[in-house]
């Protein structure tokens, strides 16, 4: 066992059983920053500040994860280097203790995979005038393993609680990362939290893990593309789970994403590091499979010993787009591990309501869309499908109505997703990598180049030539001095950004800060610029 300072009054555990240990990253590349504190500039906190019960994490945030309030009425800090650590850096800002509100004054490439272990903040990417790109992201506590229980994997005796991530590029490309092991983005220990517009592209292992985690929502995001041998492997993988020890897996909302170019693991659903006899509750609903050359999977058992794993699923307006020209073709969502090998099902305990999915390929719907193998159509024009939407050919397991889970918008129509998400997933403003793979999208063609690989290299493009200049910021609240003075604010008084007065006027809501109202449409001004 080696043991290691995270520099921030905590240790982490490496252990041969699956641990792994926190280094710093490595160099810098992108936009210079622009003059200005050596720390992150700081507006003091508002304790005098509540924080709005019941109200989303933004506009729009939608799921388990989107009662987060992140930052919601604590300090802003901005970073001002993309040096990987540091005074100014974005790791300085996250390793910050208490509610804070992370802006950006610089544009470009952080070369490192930045470590969120302290929540009640907020990332908000689209502060930045053109964009932030990391190599990885990792939201996990001060001990990662995924082996069996104690004591061979300890507990964290810190992890991230409330937090909001958006307008992230994250590209991992060949980066050598010891920490990131390849991942995208990791939620590792994580609860209360959403992910939202974010953009993970040509990661060496999985686009995205979620382990040990509850309450979260991804949304509105890209996965694309992952590199090399584990590309089969590259989507997301939803697995490993403790809930004897505080750490389930489940309560998770994976909605409006787009999952271009990805081999398999769309995602992948399992618990099978140890005994758990829980029942997780998952939304996954209204994604867009582009090129799908596997349907989504989710283990009735545990492959480790066979012992039932259970569910409640929501499964709702998916749609998989498959290259027509493909010998081979697949349904939406296969069922492993389950009582009839032959037949894709889940054990007795387990429901799923399954509803306004589609597939290109056929007219075929919903449970008719349930489908373990490569040859649907075949097995279509034969007859052979294992289930159908009604009478003895429904399984006992579909329910007939959603689960009562946190609510979200669902498509009229599944096959109206490519328009809507063209438009607004992802990370603004889109890099080269994400305006290649949405092209597809918005024209409805398919790139005929292996999955494995970036064929225009691009994995290291910036959205820019020359990086914009951050607007001026006089009293460090976060909003720029000329959206102060337009909205009737003070740009000389740093304490008006923790108050609520524009929320009813500007976003039609009540109850968001005035940063909060300023980063909301900047989200909406950097999408509008595609």
């Amino acid at each position: 066992m080696r043991v290691r300072s995270l520099g921030v009054g905590l240790v982490v555990l490496s252990l041969i059983v699956g641990c792994r240990r926190r280094e710093p990253g490595g160099g810098v590349d992108g936009a210079p920053p622009l003059p200005g504190p050596s720390k992150p500039a700081m507006s003091e906190p508002s304790p005098s500040v509540p924080v709005a019960a019941g109200l989303p994490a933004f506009p729009g945030a939608e799921g388990f994860g989107a009662a987060a309030s992140g930052g919601r009425g604590g300090r802003v800090l901005y970073v001002t280097t993309l040096a990987p650590r540091g005074p100014g850096s974005l790791q300085e800002a996250l390793d910050a203790e208490g509610p804070r509100t992370i802006l950006f004054r610089v544009s470009g490439r952080i070369e490192a995979v930045p470590i969120l272990s302290r929540g009640d903040v907020t990332i908000a990417g689209q502060s930045s005038p053109g964009g932030i790109t990391l190599r990885g992201l990792l939201v996990q506590g001060d001990v990662v393993c995924e082996g069996p229980s104690a004591p061979e994997c300890p507990t964290p005796k810190l992890a991230p609680k409330n937090f909001v991530v958006r307008h992230l590029r994250i590209r991992p490309g060949k980066f050598d990362d010891p920490n990131g092991a390849g991942d995208g983005l990791r939620l590792h220990h994580a609860k209360l939290g959403v992910v939202d517009h974010v953009s993970i592209g040509n990661a060496a292992d999985e686009a995205v893990q979620i382990s040990f985690s509850s309450d979260v929502t991804i949304q509105r995001s890209i996965f694309a593309e992952t590199l090399g041998e584990h590309a089969e492997f590259g989507g997301m993988l939803v697995n490993y789970s403790d809930p004897a020890r505080g750490a389930p897996l489940t309560r998770l909302t994976l909605h409006h994403n787009v999952w271009n170019r990805i081999f398999g693991r769309l995602p992948e659903v399992s618990r099978e590091n140890v005994p758990d006899a829980t029942t997780m509750d998952l939304e996954v609903s209204a994604n867009l499979y582009w090129d799908a050359r596997r349907p989504a999977y989710v283990a009735a058992s545990n492959p480790q010993d066979g012992k039932k794993l259970h569910y409640r699923l929501n499964w709702i307006s998916n749609y998989s787009a498959q290259d027509p020209d493909q010998s081979r073709s697949f349904g939406v969502l296969g069922i492993e591990g389950g009582p009839t090998p032959a037949r894709p099902a889940f054990f007795e305990g387990t429901t799923a309501f399954v509803s306004g999915n589609r597939m290109s390929r056929t007219t075929r719907t919903d449970l008719e869309l349930v489908f373990n193998n490569d040859d649907y159509v075949p097995e279509e024009k034969a007859g052979s499908l294992p289930w159908g939407n009604s009478g003895a050919a429904r399984p006992a397991w579909a329910r007939a109505a959603r689960h009562d889970f946190p609510p979200v918008s669902y498509p009229k129509d599944a096959r109206g997703l490519a328009p809507e998400l063209y438009a607004t997933a992802g990370a603004f403003p889109r890099d080269p990598l994400d305006r290649r793979v949405m092209r597809f999208v918005k024209e409805g063609t398919f790139d005929r180049a292996p999955l494995d690989r970036n064929p225009a290299g691009d994995t290291d493009g910036l959205p820019f030539d020359v990086a914009p200049r951050a607007p001026a910021d006089t009293d460090g609240d976060g909003m720029p001095d000329e959206w102060e003075i337009g909205n009737g604010l003070d740009p000389k008084s740093p304490a008006d950004g923790a108050l609520t007065t524009l929320s009813t006027r500007r976003l039609g809501i009540a109850g968001y800060t005035n940063l909060e109202v300023y980063l909301e449409e900047r989200s909406r001004e950097v999408m509008r610029g595609m």
